[in-house]
């Protein structure tokens, strides 16, 4: 089965602009390591957003 994963960012850029260098570089990190955690350990989910994971069906 495949999945959809909706990202709602919310405020969380904002709260991302605000960290220093070494903090962006590592949630940048966080991003490129996505594929390999669960929906909770998503960026945006620690800076106010909100991560939904649905199932989907492959039509084409």
């Amino acid at each position: 089965m495949k999945y959809v994963m909706l990202i709602f960012q919310g405020t969380a850029l904002e709260g991302q602009a605000a960290l220093s260098e070494e903090e962006q570089k590592q949630v940048y990190a966080d991003y490129q390591g996505f594929n390999r955690t669960q929906a909770a350990r998503h960026p945006a989910a620690r800076y106010g957003g909100a991560i939904e994971i649905r199932p989907s069906e492959v039509y084409w």
